[in-house]
Parts: structure tokens; C-alpha cells; sequence
């Protein structure tokens, strides 16, 4: 008995000790597909157990021979050669996963779903796993309903899984084929969320490079301010409460006074105003990227900004946003997952935190990381009230016209469950959130307590209902420190040598990507020059290749293949032209054709065709980079160039004889002028 319990201990330490959120657990404990486990001896000394289901019968997990060397052989025609997406249906004590981690690459990823708690249970204590949970290729399901996997996956697959969308393989234990009938269910769902991805990922190089120009012009205000790493832990097992801007905020509004000292209270930036108007000054504001936040929210606030309103952001947030909380102190984080994100931070030894979709995503992973034990939202409605509300009161008619025009289009109202499992009216942004929401709580549910005290709305799997008053009532009685003493505690004094030391080496190793970056952009246009020369052999057309033609064109194709590898391995470039390279894999893993030299041409010609594409933006990526390199050093000299996002497209797109409109008209909806 001793024994069980201390390798339960070790596993369950190996799994809470995984600094990413690797494991996704409903916290529904009716979730027991099984009558009885009964843990045997196999013939060869191994553990293997017996699953019975009333209805059905039972079933052994694993050979009562030798369940190594069935493991083996039931992995022995997966392909390993390649980074491979491995579906696992059935956890059992493990044996199958062990030979899969073994032998997968270091960019491959495994996905575990196991619907039976009690089959975690026999797992967690009859078998030392702690590599299974230490891994970082893995991702661990247990106890989810099949409607729920997308929820779950949805995180982890855009995170990991768009490179692995043309190698999907599965196997699946013996019981798990017995007790359900749901595994073409669950690949379909995940490859909707491959085939999302490859829609959404890394596609747009306006996007980009507002983010890469924006992060430098706010540079000196990241530098002078606090990042989130200097925060971890600061606030372990208090408490939070995350406001957002939803209708049913009117209802419970008045309850946050109460809870002013006691939480932390971290409203959305929609919701600013409308707390100031009720007394309500929030400790922290979170806002969201390049949206439209200053033109339509904040520049339209009837109330002046208190001093001790701490501003949360990424560092690409907009400039004037940075500019609107100038006198206040500020959190910055660099986004985990986009590439020029974690370039930044890698050069400024700073923390990268997941921001999510919304502003109040970006609050509840900003209360993981500061180590907050209980957390509730409210004003997160995620769905249309009763009477067709978007907002609560107060919040911008802008936006309320933006949204109506959004819920007008067709296909962008959908429907999602409220507290009591009925449908009610939502749309596809906020269900995405939603989704966002789900796995987070479900990830996270062994480390944090999640209530939902909106009062309304659509429900969050794995978050407990009640009532903003009960919550306030009941979590927030213990005195918590005030944010700003704790930023200035533990923020690193920087003076103004230490700032302009610090913009040098960021300058300088800029400017060596900057002549990287250059340089590989010669190697692309040779690259494009000499696969133009083969245009004339049309793979249609079949015409008489010369000899040493054919060898010509494999070294190409094996030349194109490590120009690949350089674009996946460097991040800046990885983010601008991702979706590009994924789409030229999957075209070329689609070539049929039986004839030799006719799949070579068409290899070529497809390679042409995207290697061009990606040569003739490259170069107004690589201006941008440029004109902010020209920035930094501008502001280091005492001069002044325009921090105006508008002006500077208009400069780098004229210099490349490139029409601004379009790009004025896009930069104008995200910010709100149109």
C-alpha cells in the first residue's frame, strides 16, 4: 500500500511540477465508464489489469503475456521518420506510450484520451510515469465527453499541431475499441482544428509587422516598466475576480466595492469606464493587442483615469494605448507562441505568457502566472442577453453598432449552452473564446479554483456557478497587497544608462538579424532565378529533358528542403511565412503522379511558385525591421521619427511602389477610425 502511494506522489508531482498546461481533466467525478479494475500480473512479471463494463463485459488492457512486447507491435507500422501528430486512444498503465515517446521526434506530439477516471486512477498509482508527464510532446485528456474534446484540444492543437497536419496517425487499446465508438468522431474533430489553423496562423504580414513595429516603439516604456516574470508568485493562493464588459454585469455591478482590498480586481479594458462610473477603481486593466481600444473606448471615457490603475498588455499593444496610461504603472508581457514575440523576449531575458483571444483571457493566464489560487469572472457573458444586449451599460454605441453589423452576417450567429445546458444566441468570436475559457479551466483545475459569477450568459465547462455576492461573501474576506507596492517590490531598477545599454544590444542584435535576414534574401531570389529556368520543361507537356537535367532539379528540390528547415527554425521568419511553407509541404505530399521525372517537375514547379510568393514580400518585411532598427537608433540620439503606424506603411509601401490604401483601410477597422 505504501508503495502505490509513493508512486502516486511521484506522479502526481511530476504532473502539477509540468510548467505548461499539460493535462486537461474535467472535474465531473460521476465520469466512471467503468464497473471494476482489477490490477494482475502478467506472465512475464508486468503489470497489466482487467477493465469490466457491466453491458458489455470485460476486457484485459494489456497481454497477459508480455505487454512490452505487445507495446511494440502495436506501434511497429506507425511512421516515425517524419514529426508525426500521434492520437492515443486508451492511457492503461502506459506500456504503448513509452514506446511511442521513445521513438517520435522532438517536434511531434502526443495526444492521450482516456474517458475513464478510475483507469487514471489505476494508472497514477501502480505505475512510476513521471516521464510521461515531464514530456513536453505530450498532452494528457482524461475524463472528457466527446462533445467537450474540441474544447479541450483546440489550445493545444493551435499551439503545436499546424506542422503536423499532413502526418495525423492512432492507436488505440483493445477496451477503448470495446467500450467506445467515438475515435472518427474525435479525428474529425481535430483535423477541423488543424484545417482552422492553417485558415488563421501566421497568414497575414500587415498583422505582423504592426505587431514587430509597434513592440519597438513601445520599447522604452517596456524597459522602464515591470514585465510579468518579475510578478511570478507574487500573488500565490489570493484571490481574483476578472470583469468583463457583459450585459449582466448591471445586475451584480455593486457587489465589487466589497471586494476592493480583498481581490484582486482585473477588468477588461471595455469595462473600465463603467466601473468608474459605479466608484469601482480596478486594480489592473488587461487590453488586447491592436483593437480598437483607444479610438473607441478609452479617447470616449467620461471619467479621468485614476493614477493607482495598473495598465496589463502585450508589448505590440497600441501605441496610443501605452500613451493613454502613461502616468500609471504597466505590465507588459511578450505572447507566448508568436515567433517575433519570443524573439523580443529572448533578447531581453524577459517571460513569455499565452494571452488567448480577449482581454480577459489575457487576465486569467496573467493570474496563473502571479500565482492567484481562486479566481471568478463575471461580466463574461460570451453570449446575447435576452433582449439582444452585447454590452452592459455604458460601454461605447460604436461598438454595439460594430457588433450588431457582425450578428447580421450570415453564418455568424451560432448558439452555445447557458447555466442550465439550454441554447441561447452567441457568435463565432466569442465562441472561440469560449473555447479559449474551457480549456484553460480544464487544464488548469488541479492547481486553481474557477467560479462563474456572470449570472448569465454561456456556461464554462469546469467552472462553478454562483453568484458575484456568494462569491464575494465567501473568497474575499483576507486583506491582499496593493498592486502598485507590489510592482515597485519587485521590479528591477533600471537607470538611464541601464536603459540605453539595454536598447544598444537590442539594437545590436537587431541589426544582425536585419544583415541575416538580408542575406538569406539573396539566397531567395537565386533560389526563385534558378528554378525559373526550369519552367520550360511543363510537366504537362513532358518535353525530352537534357541530360543532367533531372539531377539538376533533385539537388533543387534537397536545396529547397534546408531553406525550409532555416525559415522553421528561426522565429521571425517562422511567423511571416508559416502558413506559406505549410501550404507548399502539403502541395507537395499531394503530388500522385506514378512518372518519375513528371513528379519532379511538378515538385519544381510548385516550388517556384512559392518560393516567388515568398520573395516578393519578403522584402517589404525586411523595410519594416529596417525603419524600426532606424527608430531605436533615432530615439537613443535625441531626434524624433513618427511613431504613427498609418505613416509609416505609407513610407515603406511607396518605397516599394505598393498602393497604401488597402493597408490604411485595414490598420483604420482595427483601430476603430472606420
Amino acid at each position: 500500500m505504501q508503495a502505490k502511494e509513493e508512486i502516486y506522489e511521484a506522479n502526481k508531482n511530476a504532473r502539477y511540477n509540468q510548467l505548461k498546461a499539460s493535462i486537461a481533466e474535467t472535474i465531473d467525478e460521476n465520469i466512471n465508464i467503468a464497473s471494476d479494475i482489477e490490477i494482475i500480473l502478467a506472465k512475464n512479471g508486468e503489470l497489466t489489469f482487467k477493465i469490466k463494463k457491466n453491458e458489455v463485459g470485460t476486457i484485459l488492457a494489456h497481454s497477459i503475456y508480455n505487454p512490452q512486447r505487445e507495446a511494440e507491435k502495436m506501434i511497429e507500422n506507425l511512421d516515425f521518420s517524419r514529426h508525426t501528430l500521434v492520437l492515443v486512444f486508451g492511457l492503461g498503465l502506459g506500456y504503448h506510450i513509452e514506446k511511442i515517446l521513445e521513438r517520435a521526434t522532438t517536434q511531434s506530439r502526443i495526444i492521450i484520451i482516456e474517458p475513464d477516471k478510475k483507469v487514471y486512477e489505476s494508472f497514477m498509482r501502480n505505475k512510476d510515469m513521471k516521464k510521461i508527464f515531464e514530456d513536453n510532446r505530450v498532452l494528457l485528456v482524461i475524463g472528457i465527453k466527446t462533445d467537450d474534446i474540441q474544447s479541450v484540444l483546440a489550445g493545444f492543437s493551435s499551439a503545436y499541431i499546424f506542422n503536423l497536419g499532413h502526418n495525423i496517425q492512432y492507436v488505440a487499446l483493445n477496451y477503448y475499441n470495446l467500450f467506445y465508438n467515438n475515435i472518427s468522431d474525435i479525428i474529425n474533430k481535430i483535423s477541423n482544428i488543424i484545417k482552422y489553423s492553417w485558415k488563421g496562423l501566421g497568414n497575414c504580414h500587415t498583422d505582423h509587422n504592426i505587431g514587430v513595429i509597434q513592440t519597438i516603439l513601445n520599447m522604452e516604456d517596456i524597459i522602464e516598466n515591470i514585465e510579468v516574470g518579475q510578478l511570478k508568485n507574487a500573488y500565490e493562493g489570493k484571490t481574483a475576480i476578472i470583469v468583463s464588459a457583459g450585459p449582466s454585469l448591471n445586475k451584480n455591478i455593486h457587489h465589487l466595492k466589497k471586494a476592493k482590498g480583498k481581490a484582486l480586481i482585473i477588468a477588461v479594458d471595455a469595462a473600465l469606464d463603467r466601473l468608474l462610473t459605479n466608484g469601482i477603481v480596478p486594480d489592473i486593466v488587461a487590453s488586447l493587442e491592436r483593437i480598437a481600444i483607444y479610438n473607441v473606448i478609452l479617447s470616449k471615457m467620461k471619467n479621468t483615469l485614476p493614477k493607482e490603475v495598473v495598465l496589463l498588455a502585450p508589448t505590440l499593444t497600441q501605441v496610443d494605448v501605452v500613451k493613454f496610461f502613461k502616468k500609471n504603472n504597466k505590465i507588459f508581457f511578450f505572447q507566448q507562441g508568436v515567433g517575433t514575440q519570443v524573439h523580443f523576449a529572448k533578447i531581453l531575458n524577459a517571460e513569455t505568457m499565452w494571452n488567448g483571444t480577449a482581454a480577459a483571457l489575457t487576465a486569467l493566464s496573467f493570474t496563473k502566472m502571479i500565482g492567484i489560487k481562486t479566481v471568478a469572472f463575471t461580466g463574461q457573458d460570451l453570449a446575447y442577453s435576452e433582449n439582444g444586449d452585447i454590452y452592459c451599460e455604458g460601454i461605447s454605441e460604436v461598438v454595439s453598432d460594430k457588433e450588431e453589423k457582425r450578428r447580421s452576417v450570415d453564418g455568424y450567429t451560432v448558439t452555445v449552452k447557458d447555466y442550465e445546458g439550454r441554447d441561447i444566441p452567441s457568435n463565432v468570436l466569442w465562441r472561440d473564446q469560449l473555447l479559449g475559457f474551457n480549456f484553460f479551466i480544464m487544464a488548469n483545475s488541479g492547481k486553481m479554483k474557477f467560479f462563474d459569477a456572470t449570472e448569465g450568459g454561456a456556461r464554462k465547462e469546469g467552472a462553478e456557478n454562483i453568484t458575484l455576492e456568494a462569491f464575494v461573501s465567501k473568497y474575499c474576506s483576507e486583506e491582499i497587497d496593493d498592486i502598485n507596492k507590489v510592482i515597485e517590490k519587485n521590479k528591477e531598477k533600471i537607470t538611464k544608462a541601464g536603459k540605453k545599454k539595454t536598447i544598444n544590444k537590442l539594437i545590436g542584435k537587431l541589426k544582425e538579424d536585419y544583415e541575416f535576414f538580408n542575406q538569406f534574401h539573396a539566397r531567395l531570389k537565386d533560389k526563385v532565378s534558378r528554378l525559373k529556368a526550369f519552367q520550360k520543361y511543363q510537366s504537362r507537356n513532358r518535353q525530352r529533358i537534357p541530360d543532367g537535367k533531372v539531377e539538376q532539379m533533385l539537388s533543387e528540390i534537397k536545396d529547397t528542403d534546408d531553406i525550409i528547415n532555416t525559415i522553421r527554425k528561426n522565429d521571425f521568419l517562422n511567423l511571416y511565412y508559416q502558413s506559406l511553407i505549410m501550404a507548399l509541404v502539403t502541395e507537395i505530399h499531394g503530388i500522385t503522379e506514378k512518372d518519375f521525372i513528371i513528379n519532379v517537375l511538378k515538385n519544381i514547379e510548385i516550388q517556384y511558385d512559392y518560393l516567388k510568393l515568398i520573395t516578393d514580400v519578403y522584402k517589404i518585411n525586411l523595410d519594416f525591421l529596417a525603419y524600426g532598427i532606424k527608430y531605436l537608433e533615432s530615439k537613443q540620439g535625441g531626434t524624433v521619427m513618427t511613431d504613427n503606424i498609418l505613416e509609416i506603411f505609407n513610407e515603406i509601401l511607396k518605397n516599394n511602389r505598393i498602393n497604401p490604401e488597402y493597408i490604411n483601410a485595414y490598420y483604420k477597422a482595427i483601430i476603430g477610425e472606420v
